[in-house]
């Protein structure tokens, strides 16, 4: 004797006789992590951190910005930027001593990618001032990796993921 059987039966089991292997853990992977994705931005690239969005900007001397979004997912809570633009000062410290101005800290001896590179930190806790800059020159320009921040957002993590992945073009 025969069972009739609907398609929309014979469907389902198809699928099912397909796909029954799918729950099955796979073997563990030994293999080393994937290298970040990085994004590149002219004459450099690095990894955008997690939860912060590339944002467009109109200015020429911003090559890279891009933000993180606070509690309301419209305004941002945090910027990055890395402007890059020919040297007006002779050095890259006399750069960052201006920046800091009287109430910014220098942090020496950093670097990017292998070019030296200084940190200014300032009290800033606006996106009117930065709170952080990374000043550092290659093949004559000059970069600022700049962060800032409404309130107590930790600018420390995502500066570490964009100097630790930062590549140069060349």
């Amino acid at each position: 004797m025969f069972v009739r059987i609907s398609r929309t039966s014979l469907v389902l089991l198809s699928l099912l006789a397909i796909t029954g292997g799918c729950g099955q853990r796979s073997a563990p992977n030994n293999e080393e992590p994937a290298a970040p994705v990085l994004t590149a931005f002219g004459d450099f690239a690095f990894q955008i951190p997690h939860d912060w969005f590339i944002a467009r900007t109109n200015t020429p001397q911003t090559q890279a910005f891009f933000v993180h979004l606070g509690e309301d997912g419209q305004v941002p809570d945090g910027i990055f930027k890395v402007d890059v633009g020919t040297p007006v000062l002779p050095t890259i410290l006399a750069t960052a001593q201006e920046f800091a101005g009287d109430d910014g800290k220098l942090t020496e001896g950093l670097k990017v990618a292998g070019a030296d590179a200084i940190q200014v930190e300032t009290p800033s806790e606006t996106n009117h001032r930065p709170r952080v800059i990374v000043v550092c020159q290659h093949n004559d320009k000059l970069y600022l990796i700049m962060g800032s921040r409404e309130g107590k957002l930790d600018l420390n993590g995502p500066l570490e993921q964009v100097l630790s992945t930062w590549q140069w073009a060349d």
